[in-house]
């Protein structure tokens, strides 16, 4: 079994989310950067450059290598979906790869929106995902409502999985160097599925890297969702995240706004 129809593993499994509750609640990055914004940009470049490399050292380190069998080990061997939530390491490993790294600690919450029916709207994912929409992601990949073991236990899901975690503690990595570099490598992957105001939103590397890109205001998550909608309309033709090019000068935007005091590029 191949992963669900229309999605790539860059859009089941975003990167790059932040901890601290500020972010949860605006997707905001609260660290101050490091780097000038020329060294920024050059890490984002140079980012692309060592990828594979990096990725392949990251994977041998011995942490990240038991993480990985625990989780593959885990997984094969579970008899219902608790047995693998409630696995330290393949709680830690499928929640890191799934863009909810910051939600471990959530147990019931975490567990309820994943056991939760996605194509309910009125379920717990589907109510999650204005703020979060990894929860949601997460429930409609893995199924685990309709179809228990069946979609986590697929050995091309399973290494899907494995990869992502390795590439999210990469990316953390590089953030400890080049504070913001994480959410601009993600921004970059996934803006193509980003195909709403209310997606950009409802994604918090997306919300923080425009918000920060355009100098949109972190407060705007306490105003009605239509206020919100507008506002990243007024910065951002969402069209054009088809555009790669344009999505790159947003991301190296979003660095430079972020290790400096507000001087961007032109997007």
């Amino acid at each position: 079994m191949a992963l669900p129809a229309g999605l790539t593993p860059a859009q089941l499994f975003p990167t790059g989310q932040r901890s601290n509750l500020l972010t949860s609640l605006f997707g905001a990055n609260t660290n101050r950067a490091n780097a000038s914004p020329a060294q920024a940009v050059a890490a984002l470049r140079q980012a692309d450059v060592n990828e594979p490399r990096e990725l392949r050292a990251k994977s041998r380190e011995p942490g990240v290598a038991r993480d990985v069998a625990a989780f593959t080990s885990a997984v094969r061997e579970a008899r219902t979906v608790q047995d693998i939530l409630r696995n330290p390491a393949a709680r830690r490993v499928l929640l890191t790869a799934s863009g909810l790294g910051d939600q471990i600690n959530n147990t019931a919450l975490v567990d309820r929106a994943l056991l939760s029916d996605p194509a309910n709207p009125r379920s717990l994912a589907n109510r999650l995902s204005s703020t979060n929409a990894s929860f949601l992601t997460a429930a409609r990949t893995f199924q685990f409502a309709a179809r228990g073991l069946a979609v986590i236990q697929n050995e091309d899901v399973l290494r899907t999985v494995s990869d992502s975690y390795i590439s999210t503690l990469r990316r953390q990595d590089l953030d400890q160097v080049t504070p913001g570099l994480s959410n601009a490598l993600a921004f970059r992957e996934t803006a193509a599925s980003l195909t709403s105001e209310f997606a950009i939103l409802g994604n918090p590397v997306a919300r923080d890297v425009i918000t920060t890109a355009f100098g949109v205001p972190q407060q705007i998550a306490v105003q009605p969702l239509i206020s919100q909608q507008q506002a990243i309309r007024s910065v951002v033709d969402v069209s054009r995240l088809q555009d790669s090019a344009f999505v790159d000068n947003i991301a190296r935007r979003y660095l430079i706004a972020l290790n400096s005091n507000g001087v961007s590029l032109t997007a």
